[in-house]
């Protein structure tokens, strides 16, 4: 018994995350507009593909590079336009 009202608190505590994630997309998107809320997603991608490699020894093959160097590059210059 335990055991299953810790897995429906982790799933609960999933749930509410979510909906906080959500509400403040929504929030973000009332602020500014739907591009910037995708450029902020695929600079946060870019992002975790990094962390992965540099901390937990991820493979990065070529290719895989390349986009994340292009679309770290476009996120940066997309910052720099937006101003």
């Amino acid at each position: 018994m335990d055991k299953i009202l810790t897995s429906l608190m982790l799933v609960g505590v999933g749930a509410l995350t979510s909906i906080f994630l959500i509400l403040a997309e929504f929030s973000l998107i009332s602020y500014t507009s739907s591009v910037t809320l995708s450029i902020v997603f695929i600079g946060r991608e870019a992002l975790i593909l990094l962390i992965g490699s540099i901390f937990f020894g991820e493979k990065i093959n070529l290719s895989s590079s390349i986009g994340i160097a292009i679309s770290m590059f476009g996120t940066i210059l997309y910052g720099y336009a937006s101003k």
